[in-house]
């Protein structure tokens, strides 16, 4: 379904679509979290597994995605948690394209956790899909992501300190608490819509740059 940052109906129809697909209660008042990551540490999936039985005590619905396939350790423990609260937790590896944009699409919180050049540009993809990007304070994302304030009136996405699991946990729970101001959110998930990340920005900014140097001297 189609959705802008006036009109955000489409987006709580993927949302529902992608809940179905993945077997979860059909609720708007929850906050609908993906993770993406490829296997490993470089990643974070592994700091995610070790407070995921803490981020699920809340209300909250997280998918795990693993943009591969997941080693035998990591997939353990997220299908057992699965196992645990199947109506708070899905965990896919080695998933489609067609999964994947469907998770943006009805996403409303991305935790990602590396800072490479590759992830942060999910973040860009995901503001613009209106789904509020949770990313360490590092790297790509310091540069891509501008953190919030407490009253979410600024920033256009969240961002937590450093490489722990501890962080991680803080970054979700910031996240959700964000998620359940209601109204706040909504300007937040517009507002981060409207990011413009394309090259005729960059063109513009080099033009404006360059204009001045190359005029004849008088």
């Amino acid at each position: 379904a189609r959705f802008d940052p006036v009109d955000v109906d489409g987006k709580r129809e993927c949302k529902a679509h992608l809940q179905i697909e993945l077997d979860f209660p059909e609720r708007t008042d929850v906050p609908l979290v993906v993770a993406l990551g490829q296997d490993g540490s470089r990643d974070g999936l592994d700091l995610l597994a070790k407070c995921a039985s803490e981020i699920l005590r809340n209300d909250v619905q997280l998918l795990v995605i693993v943009e591969g396939v997941a080693s035998e350790s990591l997939a353990s423990v997220f299908t057992e948690l699965q196992t645990r609260w199947p109506d708070r937790l899905q965990f896919r590896s080695d998933v489609s394209t067609k999964l994947l944009h469907s998770a943006i699409a009805g996403a409303d919180l991305a935790l990602l956790s590396s800072p490479n050049a590759s992830t942060a540009e999910r973040a860009l993809i995901a503001q613009r899909y209106g789904v509020v990007p949770i990313a360490r304070n590092a790297g790509a994302f310091a540069e891509a992501i501008v953190d919030c304030d407490a009253k979410l009136s600024t920033g256009t996405g969240l961002l937590f300190d450093d490489a722990s699991a501890d962080s991680v946990l803080a970054g979700a729970r910031r996240g959700i608490a964000a998620f359940a101001t209601g109204d706040e959110f909504a300007v937040l998930r517009s507002r981060i819509m409207r990011v413009d990340a394309t090259w005729d920005r960059s063109a513009r900014q080099y033009e404006r740059l360059y204009t001045p140097a190359k005029a004849p001297a008088e």
